[in-house]
């Protein structure tokens, strides 16, 4: 059974209207330009091209369902029925759509209407030089030449490292700014079954700090361990003499103080001084040597560069398997996978930073486009919120797709990011995305979730941290809440690939009118719960 409401009928008057009149402008002359929505759309999932998922239903044809115009009807909705919209958008732009819901007995009412606001997130202020930084390290790496090993050594090896040898490294101390240090080895050890070594440099000036020794047997021992694994979960990083001469055998970890940001991997240290002024011509990544007064202190700068080193290392394996092909988003997706693979979890008590990430992106994620990555000019809470969305989509991915975990056939595709998505799960982007969307609310944390959660991970609970760091409380993404009872409407704008989620609780047992006003290329997905 349908009605038809009149202030539904307002409100696609209200959108008719809009569309005609367009964007404010002026001037004589030129016409603005006209954005076409189909524009990189998406494929929309066919209804129930997945299963709904455990504990809900959805009304037939619903899940999803495609506008214009969208009216459902909730029969015999109690005080503890719970129903959830879900509003996706797979088109290339930013959308805006409407939605309704209300008593069905109420149709012809014309009593007062609450009229839902959305709050607005605070975005402002500058990004943070390290931010900069690690966008431009990224994006040279996209324009950065792929070197291929040789066939034959073109020059000798090096001469072997030992513990106590003197080194010189440049290394970046601000976003466009190098400096050249004098470092010492302080460990050098074999990498089982690998035939190469690995050199873990100390910046001469903070060699002999007494915590250094303690730092440096930690790291050691949790680097041999990411080593395998990282290599296990993504591939071969680039190894012997490449192509270009430099030789890539060995591996190099220098750390320091003056390094500015926790840690980074530079592409062009694999180049020729003759391209890259500033290469170390090696196969190294620096890390932050931090000021450490406790035994509390030092353990947590262990796990903090431990787990930059995982993310760090897929960074250099992610060029080595994709080259420039791959876009910045997916990328850093697979290296804060390698901190969750290496057992930096949230829900591990050890990796707060990716807790108050996934915080920040929860507020956003209406306005955070999944498939794009941040801009210049963001501010530091949208480039942290973009660090956590594309972190839980990468542990999400390879639970759902992966072999035993691993994503290595992922990162051999040399395609571009949806074409190497679709062809690691054999699915359409479409339902890639919309099943990712539904999870983060559906939250399903246990194992056999079938897709609508990440295994372990409650996203709305409240985690404790080791080292005396403060606990994150998750809320699990941002929705609007409404009354079963009381007519509620909105107009919310939503970002490509993007979601926008409303709640619907505290029925009286009356039939519930939901309605929606969708523009081409947005669907609705409709669950119940009772």
């Amino acid at each position: 059974m349908k009605k038809v409401h009149f202030r539904y009928l307002l409100i696609v008057a209200l959108l008719a209207t809009t569309a005609l009149i367009g964007c404010g402008g002026g001037g004589g002359g030129g016409g603005g330009a006209v954005v076409n929505p189909a524009a990189n759309s998406l494929t929309i999932p066919t209804s129930n091209q997945f299963a709904v998922p455990a504990l809900y239903t959805s009304e037939t044809g619903a899940f999803p369902t495609i506008g214009p115009n969208v009216e459902l009807t909730l029969n015999n909705f109690t005080n503890t029925s719970q129903a959830l919209m879900v509003f996706v958008n797979m088109t290339g732009s930013t959308q805006q759509l409407s939605w309704n819901v209300d008593k069905l007995a109420a149709a012809a009412s014309m009593r007062g209407n609450e009229q839902l606001k959305k709050s607005l997130v605070d975005n402002s202020g500058p990004v943070s030089p390290e931010h900069s930084f690690h966008l431009m390290l990224r994006q040279q790496a996209q324009r950065q030449q792929r070197f291929a090993q040789s066939s034959s050594t073109l020059r000798g090896s090096t001469r072997a490292v030992a513990v106590n040898d003197e080194q010189s490294f440049t290394l970046y101390t601000s976003t466009e700014q190098t400096e050249t240090i004098t470092a010492v080895c302080k460990e050098t050890k074999e990498l089982v079954g690998a035939g190469k070594k690995f050199h873990i440099f100390v910046e001469k000036s903070s060699a002999s700090k007494s915590y250094v020794d303690d730092l440096i047997v930690k790291l050691a021992d949790n680097w041999a361990k990411i080593y395998v694994k990282n290599r296990e979960v993504f591939g071969e990083e680039p190894t012997g003499v490449l192509d270009n001469g430099v030789d890539a055998t060995d591996f190099y970890i220098v750390i320091s103080p003056k390094v500015f940001t926790a840690g980074y991997f530079f592409t062009g240290d694999l180049n020729l001084t003759s391209v890259t002024p500033t290469s170390n011509q090696k196969k190294v990544f620096f890390l932050q040597l931090e000021n450490m007064t406790t035994d509390v202190e030092r353990d947590r700068v262990a796990t903090t560069l431990s787990a930059t080193m995982a993310h760090e290392f897929q960074h250099m394996i992610h060029f080595w398997q994709r080259g420039g092909n791959s876009d910045i988003w997916l990328e850093e997706a697979m290296s804060g996978y390698a901190e969750y693979a290496n057992g930096y979890r949230i829900e591990a008590k050890n990796n707060q930073s990716k807790a108050l990430q996934v915080d920040l992106y929860f507020d956003r994620v209406s306005e955070l486009q999944l498939d794009a990555w941040h801009g210049s000019a963001d501010s530091s809470d949208v480039v942290n919120s973009h660090y956590g969305k594309v972190f839980l989509f990468g542990i999400w991915l390879a639970q759902n797709y992966g072999s035993n975990g691993s994503v290595a056939s992922l990162l051999k595709n040399k395609t571009t990011d949806i074409a190497a998505v679709e062809a690691f799960t054999g699915k359409n982007f479409g339902e890639i995305y919309s099943k990712f969307m539904l999870a983060l609310i559906i939250n399903n944390a246990n194992a056999n979730n079938d897709g609508y959660g990440i295994d372990n991970l409650d996203l709305t609970a409240t985690y404790p941290f080791d080292y005396g760091l403060k606990s994150v409380d998750l809320d699990g993404p941002a929705f609007d809440s409404v009354s079963a009872t009381v007519e509620s409407l909105a107009r919310p704008t939503i970002a490509p690939r993007a979601a926008v989620y409303v709640k619907v609780v505290t029925g009286d047992g009356s039939d519930v009118w939901l309605a929606a006003n969708l523009p081409a290329g947005t669907a609705l997905y409709q669950l119940r719960k009772d």
